[in-house]
């Protein structure tokens, strides 16, 4: 399996664990959000730059927090829930994300730094096709918008994601391995070994005494 359709995998598995809770999520960050966090002055737009990436991403937070929170104050008491719910339902999912995928942009900064020196260059490769495909997914958004990507660079965007893919191809199997994802998170028992499966409780599945 090439490399580019395994990080889609991980990426959308994570994408769905994140959209489980997307509404509680916005609501406790909208509570605590309280403007712009991102620094006045860009760092160099580079897209091989970790801190121009971060940026970019909390760019894109700081301007969807920003006009959620505008909705809200429109929509008042009485609309609040018509337009959280229903009206602005896209824009809540949206900026839970946009906060999810610069939370972990973060943290991944963190733990690069902390990491041993020989894994250093590979993770800040990771870390680069991680924050490149964020970017890449909300490509649209940024087109439209003043979050920090001029349009020069976001017309490379596609291509640099390419080149990532193509640079970690060689370290594919260990980079997925390291997640640690065993066949049952993967897929279904049914798919695997299911007599096996169904040899001891599984609280709610058929067995045979």
């Amino acid at each position: 399996m090439e490399f580019h359709i395994v990080w889609r995998v991980v990426t959308l598995l994570v994408t769905a664990s994140v959209t489980l809770t997307v509404y509680q999520v916005s609501k406790e960050r909208l509570a605590t959000f309280r403007g712009p966090q991102a620094p006045k002055e860009a760092p160099a737009a580079d897209l091989t730059n970790p801190s121009y990436l971060h940026y970019v991403l909390l760019r894109r937070e700081d301007a969807l927090f920003m006009e959620l929170g505008g909705e809200m104050k429109r929509a008042g008491k009485d609309g609040m829930f018509a337009a959280w719910m229903y009206n602005q339902s896209d824009l809540v999912q949206a900026a839970a994300l946009a906060y999810a995928e610069r939370l972990a942009s973060e943290q991944f900064l963190d733990v690069i730094t902390k990491a041993d020196t020989d894994l250093r260059p590979v993770l800040g490769r990771l870390y680069q096709l991680y924050a490149v495909d964020c970017i890449e997914r909300a490509l649209g958004w940024y087109a439209i918008s003043d979050a920090g990507l001029p349009r020069d660079l976001a017309k490379s965007v596609p291509a640099e994601a390419r080149r990532l893919c193509h640079e970690l191809a060689p370290e594919a199997v260990g980079l997925v391995e390291a997640f640690g994802i065993t066949d049952a998170m993967l897929s279904a028992p049914i798919a695997c070994d299911w007599i096996s499966y169904n040899e001891y409780d599984n609280r709610g599945e058929l067995t045979t005494d």
